[in-house]
Formats: C-alpha cells, sequence, structure tokens
C-alpha cells in the first residue's frame, strides 16, 4: 500500500542531486535572490558527479551533518552559522536545513514545457527509504513564468519508533508587465515522524544482528512539523526598459552573478511571510527520558506555533553614473510583525527600521554596501553592516573569480530563546543582543574547477542549548576559522571530485570538527551502437564522506532542539557508498548500495548523540527529464 500511495503522487511531486552523470545545461533558468535582487544562471539538470543523493539534506554543498539516522529528521550542519534576523528562531534550525535556498526562486525559463522526475526506493520493505522528486517549469504569455517543484520522502527507518514522512510543495510565478514586475514563491515543507530520543545503549549496537530491537528511549512519541512561506518581491516601474529575454542567458555565466540592467525609478517592496507550527505528543507522561513535567495531563504534548511578516519598502534609482556605468541605491524601511502561542500563551511583537543598499557594476568589478538598523520595536538597536567587492571578467569565459566579504551585526535573540512554557521546559530570561563581526574570501578558479573559501568569525553573546535543555548565553568573545576548497579531475574515463574544509572554534560551546571531507570517485564509459547508432552511458564508482572526531550534539525531540554535550564524541565515520548507473538518451538507472561501513564499525556509526546512521542497505532508482 505505501509503494501505490508513492507512485499516486508521482506527477505531483523537486529533484534531488541526481546520479553520476557529467552535468550539461538542459535549459536556461535563473535563481533570483528575493532579498539582493541578485539573479544567478542555474543548471536545473540534476546531475552530477557521485552517486544518486536520495537524502534531501545532501542535495546541497554541505558535506557533514548532525542528524538522526532517517531521512526527513531533523539536522544541522556541522559547519558555523552566522547570525542571521531576530525572527528567525534557532529552536527550527533542525527543519530550516531542509530548505537548501532560501529566500530565493527559481525559475526555468522555457518556451516548452520541460519537466524533470526522479525516484528512488529501497526494495520491498519501506524501512530504507522511498524519495520522489519532481520539477516542472514554462515560460507563460506577456513575459509570465510558472515553475513547480516538490519532494516526497517516505522512511520507515531501521531502529524502532523512527519512521518519519517529509515533503516540500513549492510553486513559483513571475509575472512582468511595462510598469509592474511580480515575483512570488508559495512553498509549504511538512515533516511527520516518529521520536525515539536515539537507543539507551551505545554498545549494544556493536552486538545487535537487527537494529530493530535496540531499545530505544520512547517508543511512542511523536512529532508534526509544517513550515509554511510565501516570499516575494513588487516592483514598481517609473521607467520601463526594454531587457534582454530571460531565457537568453548565457551559459558561462553558470552560478555567477548576472549584471543588472539599467532600469531607472523604482518602488520596491520584497516580504516573506512565515508561519511554523511544531506539536509533540508521548502518551507515556512520566518517562525518566523528560528533565520536568510541569502540566498536569493524561498525555504529554509540547506545542507552539511562530508566524512572522518581514518587509522591505524601498526607493531604487540608478540615475546616478561612476565611469559611465549605473550606480544604484536603494533606501527604505523595513516594518516586521509576529506573532508566537504556547501553551494557554501567545504574544505579537513588531520592528521598524531603516535600510540602504548601494551597488555599483563595472566591466570587471562589482562593488556593493549595505545597512539597516532598526529603530523601535521588539530589536531596537539592531543593526548590519556589509560591504563586498567582486571581481570577474564575464567577457573572458571561465576567468577568475575574487570574492571579499565583510559584514558587522547585531542581533537580539529570538523570542522563543528568550520566552517558552511547555509540558517539559519552561524558561523566560534576559539575553543580551548577539555581536558577530565576519570576513570571507572566495577565489574560484573555473578554468580548473577549483573554488576556494575562507572564513573568519568573531562573535560575543552566542547562544546555545546545554544538557539541560535551556537557552544559554555566553558573556565572551568566541572565534571560528574555516578554509574550505573542492577540485573537480578527470583522466580519460575516471572522474574525481574531492571537497575539504578545515575549521576551528576558540569555543566548547560551539563544538566544530576540524575536519570534514568528501569525494566522488567513478569510471564513465560511453558505449556506441553502430548498428543503431544509439548511445549507453555506464558509470560506477564510489561516494566517500569523513568527519573528525568532536563532541557532537545531543538532541532532545520534545522541543526539536540539538543541545551541546561534553561528554560522548561522535565522527571518525567513513560514510562510503558504491553505485553504478547507466543512461540511454533521457534516462538514469542507478543501483546504490549505501553506508557500506556501518556494520563494520558501529561503534563511531553514530551521526548524533545516541543516534547511529542507517544500516548498510541496497537504494535503486530512475531518473527521467522531458521537453515538452
Amino acid at each position: 500500500m505505501k509503494r501505490l500511495h508513492v507512485i499516486l503522487i508521482l506527477l505531483a511531486l523537486i529533484p534531488a542531486r541526481a546520479n553520476a552523470q557529467i552535468a550539461i545545461p538542459l535549459v536556461n533558468a535563473e535563481l533570483l535572490d528575493v532579498w539582493t535582487g541578485t539573479r544567478k544562471a542555474y543548471n536545473p539538470d540534476t546531475t552530477a558527479a557521485g552517486s544518486q543523493q536520495h537524502h534531501p539534506l545532501y542535495d546541497s554543498k554541505t558535506e557533514s551533518w548532525t542528524e538522526l539516522g532517517n531521512t526527513g529528521l531533523p539536522a544541522i550542519p556541522n559547519h558555523y552559522q552566522p547570525l542571521t534576523h531576530s525572527l528567525n528562531p534557532i529552536m527550527f534550525n533542525g527543519y530550516s536545513s531542509y530548505n537548501p535556498t532560501p529566500g530565493k526562486l527559481l525559475f526555468l525559463n522555457q518556451n516548452k514545457p520541460f519537466s524533470i522526475v526522479n525516484y528512488n526506493t529501497g526494495g520491498n520493505s519501506d524501512k530504507n527509504g522511498q524519495t520522489i522528486n519532481a520539477l516542472f517549469g514554462r515560460n507563460l504569455k506577456n513575459a509570465g513564468n510558472l515553475t513547480f517543484l516538490a519532494r516526497y520522502v517516505n522512511s520507515d527507518g531501521h531502529f524502532q519508533n523512527q519512521q518519519s514522512v517529509h515533503s516540500i510543495i513549492r510553486v513559483n510565478y513571475r509575472l512582468e508587465r511595462p510598469n509592474y514586475h511580480l515575483y512570488l514563491g508559495a512553498s509549504r515543507t511538512g515533516f511527520k515522524a516518529g521520536e525515539n530520543g536515539g537507543i539507551q545503549n551505545d554498545q549494544e549496537l556493536a552486538g545487535m544482528s537487527s537494529a530493530p530491537f535496540l531499545t530505544v528511549n520512547l517508543d511512542k512519541a511523536t512529532s508534526t512539523t509544517s513550515i509554511w512561506e510565501l516570499t516575494g518581491v513588487q516592483v514598481f516601474d517609473f521607467r520601463y526598459p526594454n531587457p534582454a529575454p530571460l531565457d537568453s542567458l548565457n551559459e558561462e555565466l553558470t552560478d555567477t552573478i548576472i549584471p543588472a540592467e539599467k532600469t531607472g525609478n523604482r518602488i520596491l517592496h520584497r516580504f516573506s511571510l512565515t508561519s511554523i507550527n511544531r506539536h509533540f505528543n508521548d502518551p507515556n507522561p512520566l518517562a525518566a527520558f523528560y528533565p520536568n513535567i510541569f502540566l498536569d495531563s493524561t498525555q504529554t504534548a509540547d506545542s507552539v506555533r511562530f508566524s512572522a511578516l518581514r518587509n522591505e519598502l524601498l526607493f531604487q534609482t540608478d540615475s546616478l553614473r561612476i565611469l559611465g556605468l549605473p550606480f544604484r541605491a536603494e533606501v527604505g524601511i523595513t516594518p516586521d510583525f509576529f506573532r508566537y502561542a504556547f501553551a494557554d500563551t501567545a504574544r505579537i511583537g513588531y520592528n521598524l527600521g531603516v535600510m540602504t543598499n548601494l551597488n555599483w557594476s563595472g566591466p570587471q568589478n562589482q562593488i556593493a554596501v549595505s545597512g539597516r538598523a532598526t529603530i523601535v520595536g521588539y530589536a531596537a538597536g539592531d543593526f548590519c553592516f556589509q560591504a563586498s567587492y567582486l571581481k570577474h571578467t564575464p567577457d573572458i569565459p571561465q576567468s577568475p573569480v575574487l570574492k571579499t566579504t565583510i559584514e558587522v551585526k547585531g542581533v537580539t535573540p529570538d523570542p522563543l530563546s528568550k520566552h517558552y512554557i511547555s509540558n517539559h521546559f519552561q524558561w523566560e530570561q534576559e539575553l543580551a543582543r548577539q555581536f558577530e563581526a565576519g570576513l570571507a574570501l572566495d577565489f574560484d578558479l573555473p578554468r580548473h574547477k577549483l573554488t576556494n573559501r575562507l572564513e573568519l568569525f568573531v562573535n560575543h553573546g552566542w547562544i546555545y542549548f546545554g544538557r539541560s535543555g535551556v537557552p544559554k548565553q555566553l558573556d565572551r568573545w568566541n572565534g571560528v576559522v574555516s578554509l574550505s576548497s573542492s577540485k573537480k579531475c578527470r583522466w580519460g574515463p575516471l572522474n574525481l571530485n574531492i571537497r575539504g574544509t578545515a575549521q576551528y572554534s576558540t569555543s566548547k560551546e560551539l563544538p566544530l570538527p576540524l575536519f570534514v571531507a568528501g569525494t566522488n570517485v567513478f569510471m564513465h564509459h560511453d558505449i556506441y551502437f553502430k548498428s543503431t547508432g544509439g548511445l549507453l552511458e555506464l558509470e560506477y564508482g564510489f561516494d566517500a564522506r569523513y568527519t573528525s572526531s568532536f563532541y557532537g550534539y545531543g538532541f532532545m525531540p520534545a522541543t526539536g532542539i540539538f543541545f551541546v554535550q561534553d561528554q560522548t564524541k561522535i565522527g571518525n565515520y567513513p560514510y562510503l557508498d558504491a553505485f553504478a548507473l547507466i543512461k540511454v538518451k533521457r534516462t538514469r538507472i542507478f543501483v546504490q548500495y549505501c553506508h557500506s561501513l556501518a556494520g563494520m564499525m558501529p561503534e563511531v556509526s553514530f551521526g548524533a548523540v545516541h543516534y547511529p546512521f542507517m544500516r548498510p542497505h541496497l537504494k535503486y532508482g530512475i531518473y527521467w527529464h522531458f521537453y515538452d
């Protein structure tokens, strides 16, 4: 029945990063950043070097995650996350990780319908997980566009009470009229999971032949989380230009900034409406797993609802000129509103601030400066200043790219970090504003397929969750340094992709693995059939990821937060998948053996404290796309 249920929704469902076909742009597309206005050429084909990435977290460039051992469960990346906005509760970080492009809208610019479908499974049993991804897009009349993305993941998992269902549906719409532009995205992300609290005895993992027989902390607890988002930008033109058609993007600009055309004067309204609801339920109220039971009830329940509306109302002009090129300036206000509720408590608040953005684009250089400050409201006194410099020569194919970014900010802790009431956790505390300064340096050599990134951060007032499950704040400065590199190589049929990150944190309250690495190694063969003129492509190889040992995070199901602990180390586990695939025309079929070393190294195969990775298992699936 589960298999039938999945197949019925096949046509309704975003492609994850797919199997090891060498990527070739198939359709022009763009990724629009709602908050900066930056457009980047985008390759929508899900092909990439490496095996089928059926786990949504590994669609992104992040190699290492603190995860709970099954697809669709909360997870956080094992690298430093800079401070964001006071209306982004850190309590939900484990779920926001499943959105690889926050604040960005993808548009497939195709005059004929274009679609991609990707399906994989793990055999007759659903314990290995099933994934369906779909992507559809086409241009509409009057310079419009409709792009639809969806994902469905269903997995029972390998351990007790660990089943999960994860789904995403996104619809992006673009309308461009002579004096009005609208870019709008609506999405719904859902999570439904069993919450087992991890296994009770890590040592049993090495001696048990069957993972389902391991004793877990919670055998009946469940959680349901939904995230609704409406994000977009409205543009009111005083003088309408004649820009080049969006479907004429130069493929050489893939993953680089597309220079903005001259626009004259505009009024912009950028907005984001987000509503997050989480409900945790456990019919065993006296379980020793919980530190406290506050509410008198026949069954324990922890629920929280948080909604936020963010706005930017701006006047934009590029009438000024520097060296004959437009100097774009934006100035405006930022009214925000929010509401949160839990137990029998509900609170509302607002922010009102000012902001400005300055941007100059030359033939080979781009300079951007922005600043914002909250004047009144919940986060009064917050500020953010950012300056960036980009050096690039788009007229020269595959020319080097150099980018430097400096950022200084002060951020008020989010409302849920200050105040929260539930059956198991309650706090009401004053937390000071957090401060952060960061420097990022990117140096890419596209011709050599080499990327490098250096990041330096210092912060004060870092907020984290301790073993007690209550937020805490450090009253000192902390430092983080990170150096990342990636390189793609090809020698005849051999393909090698290497990615690595070295990082260091000065504080044990901000734990990070010292080293993270990943590689894809595979052979690619083209087999021609003279009689028919057909081509069959064959690939086989392995994917490997490694995270060095560190004091990893624990997880509290009642609140959905990851907490810092200093008693158990995780990591030092080589994550290895072996795969093979064939491609015929538009269709790719793959088979993959996942977590092949988990059975031989059970004592280190943990994604979070007391949460083992899935045991070795088989995956297979199919990927195909349609032009009309």
